[in-house]
């Protein structure tokens, strides 16, 4: 069973039941856990996996995640095959493992999200004519966003389904030699976001 998105109160809440109901494991899909609610989940004793967390886990905690770092250089090098030099990048949560992790492939390369069209647009320019913009996760309105953004996607489902696994069979027989992570390949989706830039053949 996952955890609610809430408060450290709903997520205590939570727990407790998990304990009253008996529950076989846990998966931990949140963005981190408080001080108490950390104490409240080993407390339970049952096999547990954390699906991306923005924190480093505690020791011994398998965790699954993404490959961030080569998604923010995939979503970077797409931006200057087009012909662009001028590159920004909106970062998430400094905190936030995988916000790093894209920052640095970015960095390396050299990534924007759905909150930039307007900004774009009120600048008097026009999204993937002036101004390319390449997006991480791939949202369901990615592809419904006008136009369609370019992103980066991950393997949710898969994420999801590893830590499944983790949980029923343990981390020891799932995941391969000394380490509790596994991070499972990002792929670039190109929609009508990106365009060459100014000047570029597009031939």
């Amino acid at each position: 069973m996952t955890p609610p998105h809430g408060t450290t109160t709903d997520t205590l809440r939570w727990l407790d039941d998990a304990s009253k109901r008996g529950s076989d494991g846990i998966i931990l899909v949140v963005t981190d856990l408080t001080p108490a609610q950390r104490i409240g989940v080993k407390s339970l004793d049952i096999p547990m996996a954390l699906v991306d967390p923005v924190g480093s886990p505690d020791a011994g905690v398998p965790t699954v995640g993404a490959t961030n770092w080569q998604g923010g250089m995939a979503a970077t090098r797409h931006l200057p095959d087009l012909g662009h030099r001028r590159i920004g990048i909106l970062q998430g949560l400094e905190k936030a493992l995988c916000a790093r992790a894209r920052l640095d492939g970015y960095r390396a390369a050299l990534e924007g999200a759905l909150g930039a069209y307007e900004a774009i647009r009120q600048a008097g320019l026009r999204v993937a004519t002036d101004v390319s913009i390449v997006g991480f996760d791939d949202v369901p309105n990615a592809a419904w966003a006008s136009p369609p953004l370019t992103t980066v996607r991950q393997p949710v489902r898969e994420m999801a389904a590893l830590a499944t696994r983790i949980v029923l069979q343990g981390a020891d027989t799932v995941l391969p030699g000394p380490t509790l992570r596994m991070e499972l390949a990002t792929h670039l989706v190109v929609r009508e976001s990106t365009g060459p830039a100014r000047g570029m053949s597009t031939t």
